[in-house]
């Protein structure tokens, strides 16, 4: 099976629409851009709107990128103050240097102080409060047949709980990544919405996960890029598990102190659960 990939930064992912298409894939292009209004700058068609989460054509994606999602990060917020009371303190292991009748390493000066019952040297693990870093990792996009509200749940997740542990002093990493099948291989379209060191802005976060249209135009575009033909119907979207995101971390040199993955959301109920039975697993 032909795996394309196709890793990137957000920033990456607004240019790809514009990007030149392989031979291979241009009458694909051609023809889903003919299907759908917005693409071509026509607003007349309100279903394919709905489609695209209320954009009327492809700079109003452009702008979201520029400036964020300032609705949906408002929606985000609601979720967060419900769960930023669970989380529990980051924890962080550190060694710390400990004198005991026995260890590593003898110290003479204690030694020949009369130290005997502290003239050992020894590092113990002790967690202590601090910065810990998380890897996320959550399924990103879905099949055309799903609607743009249940696109917007396969993100809040994510950021939602990026939001509330970074709050509780960890620092995040996040990925949103689409695996799609096609008849002549896979498509990967993994997208880095966050570094650990970047500051969370949930609009940011919103408008690159959440947001059904900037999926549709540019995850698909990207989509646009395998080195195979993707035969007009840009692939059926394949839910990614644990251990698959793990085989692409490590095929990518890609790891975290800990990683939290989520599959596919389509609603409200299943994001509160999924967030809750993380914050479950943090806490053991």
């Amino acid at each position: 099976m032909t795996v394309s990939l196709h890793e990137m930064d957000a920033i990456d992912l607004g240019r790809q629409y514009d990007k030149p298409v392989p031979a291979h894939n241009r009458a694909s292009r051609m023809a889903h851009r003919s299907r759908h209004p917005v693409l071509c700058g026509s607003t007349r068609d309100e279903n394919d709107v709905k489609w695209f989460g209320g954009l009327r054509n492809v700079a109003d994606g452009t702008a979201i990128f520029e400036t964020g999602w300032p609705e949906g990060a408002n929606r985000l917020k609601a979720m967060v103050e419900k769960l930023a009371a669970e989380i529990p303190p980051a924890k962080s292991v550190r060694r710390r240097l400990r004198w005991s009748d026995d260890g590593d390493e003898v110290s003479k000066d204690r030694l020949n102080g009369g130290q005997v019952d502290s003239c050992w040297r020894t590092t113990r693990r002790e967690l202590s409060e601090g910065s810990e870093v998380v890897t996320l990792e959550t399924n990103w996009g879905g099949p055309c047949n799903v609607a743009a509200e249940q696109l917007f749940w396969q993100g809040a997740a994510a950021a939602c709980l990026t939001d509330v542990l970074e709050a509780a002093g960890y620092r995040v990493e996040v990925y949103a990544t689409n695996c799609s099948d096609h008849h002549h291989g896979k498509t990967v379209v993994r997208v880095r919405v966050k570094e650990a060191d970047q500051p969370t802005r949930l609009d940011t976060l919103a408008a690159v996960m959440c947001h059904a249209g900037i999926y549709r135009i540019f995850g698909l575009s990207a989509k646009e890029q395998a080195n195979f033909p993707i035969n007009n119907n840009y692939g059926s979207t394949v839910k990614l598990a644990r251990e698959q995101f793990e085989a692409l971390q490590v095929t990518l040199g890609q790891s975290g102190t800990g990683t939290i993955c989520f599959g596919q959301i389509y609603d409200e109920q299943s994001a509160v659960l999924a967030i809750e039975q993380e914050i479950a697993r943090l806490q053991r």
